[in-house]
């Protein structure tokens, strides 16, 4: 078995990579996105997250 957490959005990024609109998050139970997993850090699961949206090219979220 494999949790797979889908992230999407529905709106549009623009050349500036200002997406307008929100981005979505669906779980499935996934138990590594916890806070026990990341060294009682709290902050770093939701900085892995930034992280991945900073690579697809968002810079600003207006949602």
């Amino acid at each position: 078995f494999t949790y797979r957490t889908t992230f999407w959005t529905d709106g549009t990024i623009d050349e500036t990579g200002v997406l307008t609109g929100n981005i979505y998050i669906q779980g499935s139970g996934d138990p590594t996105w916890s806070w026990r997993f990341y060294d009682n850090n709290y902050d770093s699961l939701f900085i892995r997250f930034a992280d991945s949206i900073k690579a697809q090219g968002i810079t600003k979220i207006n949602g």
